[in-house]
């Protein structure tokens, strides 16, 4: 049975390679501010093609990458950008609303794991440094990940103001796939905000909604047995 994926930010990055590899596994693909050609001119890419970036030495000295040291490189992006939400915390301190979303979003995006080392030197390596996503050359548990390979309806989604993945990196995908039945959507906002707010609630998540809704014959599953409640005895 064919599956629906969607993947956000990295995980998108894998669920293409995945359906790359194993398209007759695949239904429909969604892919939310997805890493595609890394050579897309952001930091990240300036960052990891540095020659003073030693990644062998970074995973024989800590094996799993430390998320700290990973979360590090994110604010080093916009080093201002904690500052600038503490002021808005503080002159919306009285907003319960407000409240409730930013310390719910501060918990999400601050709940995080270490990168298995080998996982970590090989992502960095072959696709941040080799581009091979786009080259056509990764491999994945020994078949070929060739986007065009892809010909399953996919939804492509980019944010014009995301600073971690540009969208001009992410829209890639759109181009390199075979599908005929495929869209791409450039929505405002960043990274984070565009996927877990109000405004993705009543309009990227509806329009996904939308999406694989007009492409799966979907009917309901049918009731649960519910076991029988038996009498407790001493």
């Amino acid at each position: 049975q064919r599956v629906h994926l969607l993947g956000y930010c990295l995980g998108g990055t894998l669920t293409s390679i995945y359906a790359a590899a194993y398209p007759e596994r695949v239904a429909t693909l969604t892919a939310l501010a997805a890493p595609i050609d890394f050579h897309d001119g952001g930091l990240l890419s300036a960052w990891t093609l540095t020659k003073t970036f030693d990644l062998p030495a970074l995973v024989k000295a800590f094996a799993n990458v430390p998320w700290p040291l990973m979360q590090a490189s994110f604010h080093m992006l916009r080093p201002t950008l904690a500052i600038s939400k503490l002021i808005t915390l503080v002159d919306r301190r009285a907003d319960a609303e407000f409240l409730r979303g930013f310390f719910a979003t501060e918990i999400w995006g601050n709940d995080n794991v270490s990168f298995p080392g080998a996982c970590y030197e090989r992502y960095i390596q072959e696709l941040y440094r080799d581009n091979r996503l786009v080259r056509g050359d990764f491999v994945l548990s020994g078949r070929a990940a060739r986007l065009d390979s892809i010909e399953c309806p996919t939804l492509v989604v980019t944010f014009r103001d995301d600073h971690i993945v540009p969208w001009r990196g992410a829209a890639r995908l759109h181009e390199l796939i075979s599908s005929e039945d495929k869209d791409i959507l450039q929505l405002p906002g960043g990274h984070v905000g565009a996927v877990v707010s109000r405004r993705a609630r009543d309009g990227l998540w509806k329009q996904m909604s939308e999406f694989w809704a007009n492409r799966e014959d979907r009917s309901v599953a049918a009731t649960p047995v519910q076991p029988e409640r038996r009498e407790q005895t001493n």
